[in-house]
């Protein structure tokens, strides 16, 4: 039962309650029955109390233990991961524009194969160094990490191999690589930060 429905029992009792109690017939002809009611709906209503009480009771109990839970994983996270790893994050990110920058020099078939074969090792380096740790603790979160680094790599991918993108020009290179980047550095970011905000609010 839940609390409306215990809230609901108990105004409808006391609304019997009170036209038994305001009611002359009632009173006057069978005033051993309407006693026996009473009896009868007062101790429904203290039942019920009785039932709204362990509800509230448990439901806080519920709420306290789901916050400290999401305390105690967002300590876990910030103590084994981020203090120690968040420099490897800003690592990554500055190594692959460092890398894909070799693409405003020499943008052939050779440079750009090797620009990308770097990426997906360093990526897979990233994955296992920064983003594997979250699995043990969150795993939905590990999840959306290393599906935001993955869409990154892919998306660089993807522009390397277009023959109609001429990255050796320095604003269509900064379209297609430097922003990109960037946004994905801050998405990662913001999935951090969202993550410890969830964690310690209730």
């Amino acid at each position: 039962m839940t609390l409306q429905q215990l809230d609901r029992l108990m105004l409808d009792l006391l609304s019997v309650v009170n036209d038994l109690v305001e009611c002359p017939s009632a009173n006057l002809n069978g005033s051993s029955c309407m006693d026996s009611i009473l009896a009868i709906a007062m101790a429904v209503i203290a039942l019920a109390n009785i039932f709204l009480t362990i509800f509230i009771f448990k439901q806080g109990r519920k709420d306290t233990s789901e916050s400290a839970n999401k305390q105690r994983k967002f300590e876990l996270v910030q103590s084994l991961i981020l203090n120690n790893r968040l420099p490897l994050l800003y690592s990554f990110y500055d190594a692959v524009s460092k890398e894909c920058r070799k693409l405003l020099v020499k943008n052939d078939q050779q440079t750009k194969v090797a620009v990308n074969e770097t990426n997906m090792s360093m990526l897979k380096r990233f994955r296992q160094d920064f983003i594997m740790p979250f699995n043990v603790v969150d795993h939905e979160l590990y999840v959306c990490l290393k599906g935001t680094a993955d869409d990154l790599i892919d998306g660089i991918t993807e522009v390397i191999f277009d023959e109609g993108i001429n990255l050796q020009y320095e604003p269509k290179f900064n379209e297609m690589i430097t922003e990109p980047l960037s946004r994905n550095r801050n998405a990662m970011l913001s999935i951090l930060y969202e993550m410890a905000n969830l964690d310690i609010t209730v």
